[in-house]
C-alpha cells in the first residue's frame, strides 16, 4: 500500500541505497524484448527471484523476501546509456514459479 507508493516515488539510487534489493539471487531473463529504434525505447519484461538470502546484508537492514516478482519495464535510451526507468506494478509468486515463458526462470 502506502509504503511502496513511497518506494515507488524515489529515485533510482534512493531505492538502491534503502537495501530492499539486497536478497535479490538474479534476474531472468535479462533480454529486452521489445525495441523501439526510432523513440530510443526498450521493454523487458524481467522476473526478480528473491531467495532471502543475502552476503551483504546487515543488522537493521531490510529482511529478505522468498518470492518471486515479475513486471515490465521500460527503459529511454539516449546516446547509449539509460536515462529514464519505468516499471509497472509487481505481480508477485511464489518462489520457485518460473515466469510461464523461460524454462527454469524461478530459481
Amino acid at each position: 500500500g502506502k509504503e511502496m507508493l513511497r518506494f515507488s516515488m524515489l529515485t533510482c539510487e534512493e531505492q538502491i541505497n534503502t537495501k530492499t534489493f539486497a536478497h535479490m539471487k538474479r534476474i531472468r531473463p535479462r533480454r529486452v524484448l521489445i525495441i523501439d529504434e526510432e523513440k530510443q525505447i526498450v521493454g523487458t519484461f524481467p522476473l526478480f527471484v528473491h531467495d532471502g538470502t543475502s552476503r551483504t546484508a546487515k543488522p537493521g537492514d531490510p529482511p529478505g523476501m522468498i518470492l518471486n516478482l515479475v513486471t515490465m519495464e521500460t527503459f529511454g535510451i539516449r546516446d547509449g546509456l539509460i536515462q529514464h526507468v519505468e516499471a509497472a506494478p509487481f505481480v508477485t509468486l511464489p518462489y520457485g514459479l518460473g515466469n510461464g515463458w523461460s524454462m527454469d526462470s524461478g530459481r
